[in-house]
C-alpha cells in the first residue's frame, strides 16, 4: 500500500504540474489548440476534484487505521523529502557551475601558456636570425 500511496502522491504532483502548464501554455499551443483550452481546463478541474476527494478519503482511512497524527507525519515526511531533493538539485547546479568555471580557467591558462610559448619561440627564432645576419 505504501508504494501505491507514493505513486498516488506522484500523480497528484503531476496533476498540479499539468495545471500550471495549462495556465501558461506555450505560444504555439495557444495558437494551434485554442479550441481545446476549455476542454483541457475542464479535464484538469475534474481530475483535481476527484484527487481532492480521494485525498480526503485516504486521510480519513490513515487516521482511523494508524492514529490521528499519522497523516500529519506523512505530510511532514513528504515536505522533508521535497526539501532534501531541492537541496540535492541546488548542490548539483553548484557543482556544475564550479566545474564550468574551473574548465574555463584551465582553458584560459592553457591558451595563455601556448601563446606565451609561441611568443618565446618566435623571439628565439628572431634572435637567432639576427645573430646569423650580424
Amino acid at each position: 500500500m505504501a508504494g501505491d500511496l507514493g505513486n498516488w502522491m506522484g500523480a497528484i504532483q503531476d496533476l498540479t504540474d499539468a495545471e500550471k502548464k495549462a495556465k501558461n501554455p506555450p505560444l504555439f499551443k495557444k495558437i494551434i489548440n485554442s479550441a481545446s483550452v476549455e476542454q483541457e481546463a475542464m479535464q484538469i478541474f475534474a481530475a483535481k476534484q476527484k484527487a481532492k476527494q480521494m485525498e480526503d478519503d485516504l486521510r480519513e482511512h490513515i487516521k482511523w487505521t494508524f492514529g490521528g497524527n499519522a497523516w500529519e507525519e506523512i505530510l511532514a515526511m513528504r515536505a522533508k523529502i521535497r526539501l532534501e531533493r531541492a537541496e540535492m538539485v541546488r548542490a548539483q547546479k553548484k557543482r556544475r557551475a564550479k566545474f564550468k568555471e574551473r574548465s574555463f580557467a584551465t582553458i584560459a591558462v592553457l591558451v595563455t601558456l601556448a601563446l606565451g610559448s609561441a611568443g618565446i619561440w618566435g623571439l628565439i627564432e628572431f634572435l637567432v636570425a639576427m645573430k646569423g645576419k650580424a
